[in-house]
């Protein structure tokens, strides 16, 4: 699903690159095209927010559909797309004026539907930043290990094309300009856009297959209201606790909520609402606690031989980045700096 509607925006910011080359050539092109293309393409201004935002919800939400109420966000392109026809088959010499002009409608009414678009797209890049920023807080409930999984590649790609939005935004400013620069300067945002879109396919087809996405459901359950008294919280805890010690189940990298939930007999919820309130602690800091132990474990043996990178894969980490900023938030030391001062004592 996520694959096919950043196929349609893709598309999309292929057809405005087209219609911001039919604008600039229009002296040419209106003599072979009709100008009623200008009217069809140029609506779809409306469309590249919702296309954003629904590509975030299906990338970080596994399952996701389209439902009735998603149409609510194309009513802004169906009434653009009404008053546009609206007014160019109201308009006389329309054709005339299109090649002269460009546009049919007085100049300040297209800088204010400029203006309109724009902030129409950034308001849903925002959104769409919204929803990343709560997937990456959710992952940290549910996985030990989210090096792959917390889409900074997506992060990255939205920020630019708020950048790019804002990049179109100012071009109206610039009074200065003549007319062409004015839309060789919109043009090459939509090529910002097609850039960043490309960026965005390759890392996109990168991500991990077996990763789709977070599972609505568990987020609810972990919300959900239990009938988990103080004995029995401690009880699970207990049981926890040991099973982490005894078995070490955090040396595996995909260790998440719901494998450790099977493997003890325990609701997944009842975990998160433990380390939640018991721990004041995410499942992705409690299992990497475990993991830092048996690091300096290793590293505190005298006749260990291995190096850092070895002994990071061994206890249940996949990024050396990673692993060194958890190691040095829970030791104030870097792994290097840890195996130093071993050696001193």
């Amino acid at each position: 699903m996520s694959n096919k509607i950043f196929a349609g925006f893709c598309l999309l910011e292929a057809l405005l690159i087209i219609y911001d080359l039919c604008y600039i050539f229009r002296h040419s092109v209106y003599k072979v095209l009709p100008p009623y293309i200008e009217v069809m393409i140029e609506s779809a201004f409306f469309l590249s927010g919702p296309f954003l935002f629904f590509y975030t919800r299906s990338i970080t939400k596994k399952n996701f559909i389209f439902k009735r109420i998603h149409l609510f966000h194309l009513i802004p392109f169906f009434i653009d797309m009404a008053f546009r026809n609206y007014r160019f088959f109201t308009h006389p010499n329309i054709a005339d004026i299109m090649i002269k002009h460009g546009y049919f409608i007085n100049y300040s009414e297209l800088k204010a539907r400029y203006i309109m678009t724009d902030i129409h797209v950034i308001i849903y890049i925002t959104a769409s930043l919204i929803i990343l920023y709560r997937y990456r807080s959710e992952l940290k409930d549910i996985f030990s290990s989210i090096e792959r999984i917390k889409l900074s590649w997506l992060y990255l790609v939205l920020f630019g094309f708020l950048a790019v939005r804002f990049f179109h935004l100012s071009k109206l400013t610039l009074a200065f300009l003549s007319e062409i620069w004015r839309e060789l300067f919109g043009f090459s945002t939509h090529l910002g856009a097609l850039l960043l879109a490309t960026i965005a396919v390759f890392r996109g087809l990168r991500q991990p297959e077996i990763f789709s996405g977070i599972d609505e459901r568990l987020i609810k359950q972990k919300y959900a209201k239990t009938s988990l008294s103080q004995e029995k919280m401690e009880q699970c805890l207990k049981k926890l606790t040991q099973y982490m010690e005894t078995e070490k189940p955090y040396l595996s990298p995909s260790l998440n909520i719901n494998e450790l939930a099977n493997r003890l007999s325990i609701p997944s919820h009842y975990i998160s609402q433990i380390l939640s309130r018991r721990l004041n602690q995410n499942f992705y800091h409690f299992v990497n606690k475990y993991r830092i132990k048996e690091c300096k474990r290793i590293f505190a043996d005298k006749t260990n031989q291995r190096n850092v990178l070895e002994v990071l894969y061994e206890t249940g980490f996949n990024s050396k980045s990673t692993f060194n900023r958890i190691f040095k938030k829970y030791t104030g030391m870097t792994p290097t700096q840890f195996i130093n001062s071993q050696k001193e004592d």
